[in-house]
């Protein structure tokens, strides 16, 4: 991607001599990275490091024996899957993440891999080539009207959503409900338990004159 074509500079003055990072810097700042964390953190924790949108590019990376528990973080998207050509198709959509899956599973023998980040646009379901992804922020003008009925979209992302929680592991959909599920219900069930119990008018006055004295600048 040319990053500089794709987001013009609002000020191309200030802009000038702004260039993408090259891999080589990436890789030495997470290998600084990477030495000044494990200072302050056990080798039990994990370190994880993003793959620069280049999945299979690091199968050289933290070989060697002091790198202990580092994970590989992909960011998948279908915008980059239409930006390297992908046909926008339901198809074809399906089709590119079948091969993630193989560069995921061939990953995996060198790091663990998790997918941080992924989601069901698609420039088919919007009704226009988005160019990627892009929008009005990036100067490109979206559709006047819509094209794609709600029930013609809903078949697209339900198309999508199937055969992308088909790459992911069971313990990766376990971990997703439990962060995305699980724990807001149980965090709202404690803030209802807390506000139906504690009573924040006993403290008020203490509070006021805590706070008139000082305290709590640790005075």
């Amino acid at each position: 991607m040319k990053v500089t074509e794709r987001y013009p500079a609002v000020d191309p003055e200030k802009a000038k001599g702004t260039k993408p990072n090259t891999m080589e810097f990436i890789r030495g700042f997470y290998l600084e990275a990477y030495d000044r964390i494990r200072k302050h953190m056990p080798e039990d924790k994990y370190v994880v490091f993003h793959d620069a949108f280049c999945l299979k590019a690091w199968k050289d990376f933290m070989r060697e024996d002091k790198y202990k528990n580092v994970v590989l973080d992909t960011h998948q998207y279908l915008m980059v899957a239409e930006m390297k050509g992908c046909q926008q198709t339901v198809e074809e959509y399906v089709k590119y993440v079948k091969e993630l899956k193989k560069d995921i599973e061939e990953m995996q023998e060198y790091f663990p891999v998790i997918c941080g980040e992924w989601c069901l646009f698609n420039s088919l379901a919007v009704g226009c080539d988005t160019k990627g992804g892009q929008s009005v922020l990036n100067g490109v003008e979206g559709m006047a009207q819509e094209t794609v009925s709600a029930e013609e979209k809903k078949k697209i992302y339900n198309a999508v959503a199937e055969a992308q929680l088909k790459v992911q592991s069971a313990s990766a959909l376990s971990s997703i409900s439990i962060a995305f599920a699980w724990i807001p219900v149980i965090t709202f069930v404690i803030c209802v338990i807390c506000m139906a119990f504690f009573n924040v008018d006993k403290y008020y006055a203490k509070v006021v004159e805590d706070l008139s004295q000082g305290k709590h600048r640790g005075e």
